[in-house]
């Protein structure tokens, strides 16, 4: 049977929020389904032992240390190089479609133009906006390829309902949903939620200005006029030079070890930027983090603005305590709350289970199969 290729930057054992989402829907298919084209981390270093089985390719220009610097100052030759992979592969005569996985406009283009050239139809999925990436190539492309690659895809999905309508309008045409999906057989665990003698609030993820550093310093403001003596635990690629100075420190740690301390935490914290200057991007996104809190048995925190879908679906599924203002006051009455009562924890625990059990990555794996499969 002929192969899928799918272009992408982010693929396991590569580290992302795009790679993670990838492994989970991917990981239901058969061997060797997808020949993969990516790309090296940003910056190069650690990788995941997440593995899929499919024939798997990097695109490096040079090695892996100038491949991120070639990514953002010789864009044009570097998508030249992905495109000429590409071309390879499809004219070894075993490839009968094409999908591309944004976010990376490169990956991205490179595909679409092999995708025409060859006649082969194309599938897109959008985990991000496009339009709201922040490098000028990025943008410069977006507006060059975007509308032009949406109207060849015979296909179009998106991570949010919010995107999807976006995308939709923006593009005039059918937008598709699939989310970012769990592996819910992580909740087939007895939850040990109970007295909490020793506060501890988890935050898990990338810190970017654009996307959460405001409330994750709010949240540190917060609780430094907490009443209670309350643990803050960072396990990020790295901190913000105030947090540094302040004395925090972030750990890194492989998948199972995270999973263990979010559920010895009293709260999760999931911040998005109210400040960032990428409104429209905070307002479509879907933080990956979540999928992994909600599967905790802990409760979650969420501080996002009123009119982004994250503060949207949690009020909808009741699977975090939202504060949608940004004030560090309110951020502390809530710690208050959620570590005082007992019924409001077990009711975002009980809350945040439904809504795991709703993204099963089996059913929508069997979507995004289906898709693929069509003549």
């Amino acid at each position: 049977m002929k192969k899928v290729l799918l272009s992408t930057k982010s693929f396991p054992p590569v580290i992302g929020g795009s790679a993670f989402l990838l492994y989970e829907i991917l990981r239901h298919f058969p061997a060797n389904y997808f020949c993969v084209f990516h790309g090296v981390n940003d910056p190069p270093g650690k990788e995941s032992s997440l593995k899929l089985p499919f024939i798997r390719k990097q695109v490096k220009f040079i090695n892996d240390k100038s491949t991120p610097r070639a990514t953002r100052y010789l864009s044009r030759i570097y998508q030249a190089l992905i495109e000429h992979n590409l071309q390879k592969e499809v004219a070894r005569g075993n490839i009968r479609k094409v999908y591309a996985h944004f976010p990376n406009a490169l990956f991205v283009v490179a595909a679409y133009k092999v995708a025409k050239r060859n006649n082969l139809p194309l599938v897109i999925y959008f985990d991000i906006l496009w339009d709201a990436m922040t490098t000028g190539a990025e943008q410069e492309l977006s507006k060059k390829y975007e509308a032009e690659i949406v109207a060849y895809a015979e296909r179009v999905y998106a991570i949010t309902e919010f995107a999807c309508e976006y995308l939709g309008q923006k593009h005039h045409k059918k937008v598709e949903l699939i989310p970012h999906t769990v592996d819910t057989s992580l909740l087939d665990f007895q939850s040990t939620d109970s007295v909490i003698e020793h506060p501890k609030i988890h935050f898990a993820g990338g810190i970017y200005e654009a996307m959460n550093t405001d409330s994750i310093l709010r949240l540190v403001d917060a609780v430094e006029m907490h009443e209670s003596k309350i643990e803050l635990e960072f396990c990020s690629p790295d901190l913000p030079a105030t947090l540094i100075h302040k004395g925090y420190k972030n750990l890194y740690v492989n998948k199972e070890k995270l999973i263990e301390l979010q559920r010895s935490s009293s709260i999760l914290f999931l911040p998005q930027a109210f400040h960032g200057g990428k409104h429209e991007m905070i307002k479509n996104n879907f933080p990956t983090k979540i999928m992994e809190y909600v599967c905790s048995g802990v409760p979650i925190l969420l501080h996002s603005p009123k009119d982004s879908y994250l503060t949207y679906i949690a009020k909808k599924e009741g699977f975090a305590y939202v504060v949608d203002e940004d004030d560090p006051l309110l951020l502390r009455d809530a710690i208050s709350k959620l570590l005082s009562d007992t019924e409001l924890r077990a009711s975002l625990i009980t809350k945040a289970f439904e809504f795991a059990r709703s993204r099963d990555s089996r059913f929508w794996s069997t979507k995004l199969k289906e898709a693929l499969d069509s003549e």
